[in-house]
């Protein structure tokens, strides 16, 4: 699980974007929420599937990790714009704190579309074990 203070914890919103910023998460707290339901797949799906042999595993060991939940947040978008991304820039790699340090490339059309930063899942505060204090929420996608 993620030992991350959400009182110390920063954003950082940057590379092609005209101004670089860093985001606490009581600022993130005041910024329009929308909240949807979303399915997730954990972005730890298929690890096991890169080892030298191929594992003798169930479908649900190997790809089990997923839900279907209520998220609140703020619009990535949002942030992404306040930041002024450039017109070449076309992914946007989401890098996670915790000690996994997981990362996903996502195209910029869909950050712009339906993604967002989520701090509520299923209207309580995001706990440790799901990935304190945000986490990136698109519909049909991976939690990071």
């Amino acid at each position: 699980m993620p030992d991350i203070d959400p009182d110390k914890h920063r954003l950082l919103v940057h590379g092609m974007v005209k101004r670089p910023l860093i985001f606490t998460v009581d600022a993130l707290m005041r910024y329009p929420m929308v909240s949807r339901i979303h399915f997730l797949e954990c972005a730890g799906n298929s690890q096991l599937l890169y080892q030298p042999t191929p594992p003798t595993l169930t479908a649900g060991q190997t790809h089990g990790l997923v839900s279907c939940n209520e998220w609140t947040g703020v619009p990535l978008r949002l942030l992404l714009e306040e930041a002024g991304v450039e017109r070449g820039a076309s992914w946007i790699l989401a890098e996670g704190a915790d000690a996994a340090a997981m990362s996903r490339s996502i195209p910029m059309a869909k950050a712009m579309d339906d993604a967002m930063l989520a701090l509520f899942q299923n209207g309580e505060r995001l706990r440790r074990r799901t990935g304190t204090p945000c986490a990136c929420s698109c519909r049909g996608g991976r939690a990071t």
